[in-house]
């Protein structure tokens, strides 16, 4: 099952201050409260702009860190 029709039939709830750091696996899911973060897909003909790209990064740099911990968590 993918991620997004996994969270689709999840019922998790959601508190509006909390923000949601996704995946493009994730791209159309929408909590109600909470806020999502995507990366910033390519579009084909064009290159992203350096903005994006650092966008990208730093959300590709907290992700990272918070699946590391919960790996981590997970191991014990």
């Amino acid at each position: 099952m993918h991620d997004k029709a996994l969270a689709d039939i999840t019922e998790v709830v959601f508190l509006p201050e909390q923000c949601l750091l996704l995946g493009l696996g994730f791209k159309g899911y929408q909590p109600q409260a909470a806020q999502t973060l995507l990366p910033i897909k390519q579009p084909p003909p064009c290159e992203l702009s350096e903005v994006d790209k650092c966008y990208n990064r730093l959300l590709a740099s907290v992700r990272v860190k918070m699946e590391q911990v919960i790996r981590r968590t997970c191991k014990v």
